[in-house]
């Protein structure tokens, strides 16, 4: 299509072309020329269409066409079109032709890539005959056998939404596998990747010319890969077949063509017969596979568009049809037709086949080139100069037939008015020698599909053109359920546009209901309204992340704007500093720290507190502030923190409102102590969605009440999120080719460090659990202080790793990838990997994806998409359909991982993307910091509990617990490491001489071992008190040694440790022991100011010690437990009272 910028050449004949007419140009641009007469910025995927439909009709049947510097000549009148075809002035120059030199690197000197010559003539001798009329007796029944085997697995007995376009590619390329070397392509997964790769570089081969991406090395590297893969494979097929007639002589029953194209000459040397060499088999073969199965699956794909869209109006020739197929089957739905009926009694089916490939050839232009200068039809033409061939102008040409832009199939009873009238096969001699086979294959495949099913076009179906080398209908996506009987009465009613041959395709209420919303979804979209979403989260991984993201895919899904959301609430609440002039919807997506905002939300946390203390100071035109802004607000929180759970959603919930804000409806509310998450937002959308509706200015109260509103609040269920065409994964290589790229130790945006362990011992080794002190070096640019947390990011198992990977035939560990945001696409938070960084893929499964995490019902029905077996699928979303299933099978399944269910539900092998799409990312794991940097400043320690429980005759495993136990007794040990900053207000007290109240169980002391090495380091007089619960005194009191000493040394002015499995003591947990020292507790309190510090367990030791010291204030004040829960507030407010403490 697009040649060499040498536009013509020089040539001894042009003296004689003096006086013959100039081939009409299009005002072109500079250097771009006609890019945009041919296709606008949004057309590209459908220009030589437009160019044969529109282009061609405007300036007639020749002209002359510039793109991007190439020149060529347009055709579509069909006298010209013979003229170019017929005369030997024009030929094919396949060395020069840019798509020809692209096609010529994966089909060599193939039948369609090869130049006009000896070559081209032989080839064509050997392989013609055997695509003839007279060979199909012994293809047909391969074919159908193929076609019936496809039909089982791809549509079964019922089958909804059905690709179309991919469906006929897998019946078309299994059947010419058969035809052309003996093999099934879709049988298991030996082929697959061969079979993806054929269209890939089909489709590479025109972005190369078209777009450039021939100059870019990382798609050069994927297409020149997938060329050396496919030629890898069929040079062996043909070594194989070789090496079997060397050995066991050719097999008679044997007639696919890579037997005739082994041991039939092609010419004669010396008197001896020369056969074809295993490269020029190879090309053919891959012509055969590649041209082959792409025009039959173009045609069948735009012939069940034209019969099954109604608002064609093709009806009549679909009931037709169906009668015909029904006349030659009588109801048998095993009848196989065999040679003479397809040529005699399928003859309205051939004239619908012609009639969709006259409207819809699958290649749309045809390239020759001027051999010499020469006069065609009176024009001048010089040498060099390429043809371009319209063959869908020269179809829709009045010259070729009357009313051309009709789908009217009765137009082939007749001849055809125009040796060039009908051209999708080219024309010529070097037309496309398989035309016959592909009707062939065309017209079994029909006959056999609408014999056994009825089809109807499914509601979801949005077709378009989509042109690449081929053009096929994108997006044809068709209803199938497997016929009964056929009766005479069914054929001949004029009602069968939901009732086919007796049986019934109601559409699903689901899909009404969708269809019901459309008229509101385009209302959305006219409108351009626009829905904020605020994300307020320490983590891009977490819940509140989670939930802006499903609101995100549901106002994207209802055409809302949603701009740069999830947004940072401080990124937009305190830049608005004047009433918002126009309708505006804000969801704010909270989560509460302990009672604090979130990082990215305390400006706006302080910016609404501001503007309400305002208000409430007499400035009453606040009162209004916000009252064009509708808002909703979701919570996410934890109970463990009881007096403050959620404290930040209800703030913003409740004030908001005072500012003249319009509530869409009550507040969402999240417990991560008991909730699932996913179906405490089903429920709150179900509320939410409709109000949401409701609120918009153009609907009101009425627009909604045609609709049937279940489509939105019907019972909440888990959907699979789509997949996301907002970046793209790109192979890089491999990095035994390349060397490795450097490691991503985390996919959190944080300074990570690499740190050697210097020291790590299990302090509990009787235990029923180990407990690890572990010492890190300090490395340069690390800072901490007492009472931070050192994060870790775990690494997953390697043999999990492999385990994973070895799903995915194509990849292994050390296959490159990187992933590349895509332009114009909305933000994507819920992926959340490292962009345009080259990462292996062992790095992306070892330190990114958390395979050990356990399967939330939303990553269930998610991975469900991508299973290989659709049994599989169904299962999968029947665990996730309720939260009654989904816990009964976690309950009889624990311990089990992403990685179980990988193993156990295997997905497909080209599904590695999607799969890392779905796969949470790892989370790294805080752990309080046990050491003061005034003691030690090159090193920094922690305290770990390993996690080591037994469930169901199984162990679970903590996975950065366990990751550093394999660690233990490692030489030379590392691990990636960056310090979390904790509260400001959870440190030592400024002033040194106040008392310390330290209240801890088990690894939870961690953080008040800090604080006593930074007291003892600032040489504090101030009293302090540790309380302290383990299990036994034996086992697992933790740095007893340590506490003792301190205690000797008057640092530590009383110690009180509950054990609650001692065998010597009585069992006591740590707020007896708090309770046993009332007065001390409440004297330090109330007289001397003591600070309160509280680790460990939020629903044992956080509640249990909030609970004592209530009950201690209560009594030794002689008031109210009202009067202890303001008491203990007003600690809270003034900084002495911190807790750190965990679910």
């Amino acid at each position: 299509m697009f040649l060499d910028r040498r536009a013509s050449e020089p040539d001894a004949d042009i003296a004689a072309l003096a006086g013959l007419k100039e081939i009409p140009e299009i005002p072109a641009l500079p250097f771009i020329g006609n890019v945009f007469d041919v296709a606008g910025p949004l057309d590209t995927h459908r220009s030589m269409c437009i160019l044969g439909r529109e282009l061609c009709h405007k300036h007639g049947g020749i002209f002359r066409l510039t793109l991007m510097g190439h020149n060529f000549i347009v055709v579509s009148d069909p006298n010209i079109v013979q003229e170019v075809f017929e005369s030997p002035d024009f030929g094919k120059k396949t060395e020069t032709d840019a798509i020809f030199k692209e096609l010529r690197r994966f089909r060599g000197e193939g039948l369609t890539t090869v130049s006009d010559g000896p070559l081209h003539n032989q080839c064509q001798g050997l392989i013609s005959p055997n695509l003839v009329k007279s060979c199909f007796a012994r293809y047909v029944p391969i074919i159908a056998d193929t076609m019936n085997t496809c039909f089982r697995e791809e549509l079964g007995k019922m089958k909804n939404n059905v690709d179309f376009r991919k469906f006929w590619k897998k019946c078309t390329l299994r059947s010419v596998g058969k035809i052309a070397m003996g093999i099934d392509l879709y049988e298991g997964n030996k082929w697959k990747s061969f079979c993806e790769n054929l269209t890939y570089v089909a489709d590479e081969a025109i972005n190369r010319v078209f777009k450039g991406t021939s100059i870019i090395p990382l798609f050069n590297y994927k297409f020149k890969t997938a060329i050396k893969s496919m030629n890898k494979k069929l040079l062996k097929v043909i070594q194989d077949r070789r090496q079997q007639h060397e050995i066991h002589g050719k097999d008679p029953s044997s007639f696919d063509l890579l037997d005739i194209m082994i041991t039939s000459p092609i010419s004669e040397s010396s008197g001896k017969p020369v056969t074809m060499n295993n490269e020029l088999i190879r090309a053919n073969l891959m012509t055969i596979l590649s041209a082959g199965h792409s025009t039959t699956t173009s045609m069948l794909s735009w012939t069940c568009n034209f019969l099954y869209d109604s608002s064609l109006g093709n009806n009549d020739y679909r009931y037709a049809l169906i009668q015909e197929i029904a006349a030659l089957s009588q109801g048998d739905r095993r009848y196989i037709p065999n040679v003479s009926d397809v040529y005699k009694n399928l003859n309205l089916l051939t004239c619908i086949l012609k009639e969709s490939l006259r409207l819809s050839p699958p290649i749309p232009t045809i390239v020759r080139h001027c051999l010499k200068s020469s006069n065609l039809c009176g024009y001048k033409v010089k040498k060099g100069e390429a043809i371009m061939i319209s063959c869908l102008g020269t179809h829709l040409n009045p010259a070729s037939w009357e009313d051309p832009h009709t789908f009217n199939p009765s137009r082939f009873e007749s001849p055809v008015p125009h040796p060039c009238a009908f051209i999708p096969w080219a024309g010529g001699p070097r037309q496309c020698i398989g035309r016959e086979f592909a009707l062939l294959t065309g017209r079994i495949g029909m006959f056999l599909l609408l014999n056994q099913y009825s089809l109807e076009l499914s509601p979801d179906a949005r077709v378009r053109e989509d042109e690449h080398l081929f053009v096929f209908p994108e997006g044809l996506l068709m209803n199938a359920v497997i016929r009964k009987d056929m009766t005479n009465r069914a054929l001949s009613s004029p009602s069968l546009s939901n009732k086919v041959a007796g049986v019934s395709i109601e559409p699903k209420e689901e899909n009404k209901a969708a269809r019901a919303w459309d008229g509101l979804k385009a209302l959305i979209r006219e409108t351009g309204h626009q829905v904020t979403i605020l994300s307020g989260t320490k983590t891009d991984a977490g819940n509140s992340n989670a939930i802006s993201q499903l609101l995100l895919d549901k106002a994207q899904s209802f055409n809302f704007k949603t701009g740069d959301s999830p947004m940072d609430p401080d990124d937009y609440f305190p830049k608005i500093d004047s009433p918002p002039a126009s309708f505006t919807i804000v969801a704010v997506c909270v989560s509460t720290y302990q009672g604090n905002p979130a990082p990215n939300t305390k400006q706006s946390f302080e910016w609404l507190r501001s503007l309400v203390g305002r208000l409430e100071s007499g400035e009453n035109e606040l009162a209004t502030f916000l009252s064009n802004v509708r808002y909703f607000v979701f919570g996410c929180g934890n109970m463990n923190w009881a007096t403050t759970y959620n404290k930040v959603a209800k703030f913003f919930d409740a004030n908001l409102e005072k500012l003249g804000a319009k509530r869409l409806c009550p507040l969402g509310l999240y417990d991560e102590s008991q909730d699932d998450l996913e179906e405490e937002f089903a429920e709150f959308y179900k509320v939410m969605a409709p109000k949401l509706m409701h609120s918009l200015p153009e609907i009101g109260d009425k627009r909604l009440r045609a609709v049937d509103a279940s489509a939105i609040v019907s019972k909440p269920a888990v959907v699979a999120q789509a997949a996301s065409s907002a970046f793209q994964m790109d192979i890089i290589g491999d990095a035994d080719d390349i060397g490795e790229p450097d490691l991503i130790p985390s996919s959190v945006d944080k300074q990570i460090f690499n740190s050697k362990v210097r020291k790590m011992v299990d302090i509990t080794p009787n235990a029923d659990r180990s407990t690890l002190h572990i010492e890190f070096e300090m490395q340069p640019g690390m800072t901490y202080r007492a009472g931070d947390h050192l994060a870790i990011c775990p690494v997953m198992p390697r043999e999990l790793v492999e385990r994973v990977i070895s799903k995915f035939v194509d990849y292994d560990e050390k296959t490159i990838v990187r992933w590349t945001p895509q332009l114009r696409q909305s933000r994507m938070t819920r992926f959340h990997l490292p962009m345009s960084v080259p990462m292996t893929l062992e790095n992306i499964f070892s330190n990114l994806l958390d395979l050990k995490a356990i399967p939330t019902k939303q990553f269930l029905v998610n991975y469900s998409t991508i299973v290989a077996d659709p049994s599989h699928a169904s299962e999968l979303q029947r665990i996730a359909s309720d939260i009654k299933i989904y816990k009964e099978w976690m309950r009889e399944n624990l311990p089990i991982s992403n990685a179980d269910i990988i193993e156990k539900f295997p997905p497909r092998a080209d599904e590695l993307r999607r799969l890392i799409e779905v796969l949470p990312v790892i989370k790294p794991r805080p752990y309080s910091i046990c050491s003061s940097p005034k003691i030690d400043p090159t090193s920094v320690h922690i305290c770990v509990g390993v996690v080591e429980d037994p469930m169901n005759e199984k162990t679970y495993q903590g996975v950065s617990s366990f990751y550093l136990k394999t660690l233990l007794n490692q030489p030379n040990a590392t691990a990636n490491v960056y310090v979390e900053r904790a509260d400001e207000a959870f440190d030592v007290p400024k002033d040194d001489s106040k008392p310390m109240i330290m209240i801890s169980a088990g690894t939870g002391f961690a953080p008040m071992r800090s604080f006593l090495q930074e007291r003892k380091a600032r040489n504090a007089t101030g009293e302090i008190y540790v309380f302290f619960g383990c299990r036994n005194e034996a086992n697992d009191w933790l740095y007893s040694d340590e506490l003792q000493k301190y205690q000797e040394e008057g640092l530590l002015t009383g110690m009180f440790v509950g054990f609650s499995r001692s065998q010597v003591h009585p069992p006591m947990y740590v707020q007896a022991k708090i309770l046993e020292q009332a007065d001390l507790v409440w004297d330090a309190i109330d007289t001397k100011g003591a600070y309160i510090y509280v680790c460990g367990s939020g629903t044992r030791v956080g509640v249990g010690t909030r609970d004592a010291l209530l009950k201690i204030i209560s009594e030794k004040s002689q008031k109210s437990i009202e009067y202890a829960e303001d008491y203990i507030a007003n600690l809270e407010s003034s900084g002495r009272y911190e807790q750190d403490v965990w679910g």
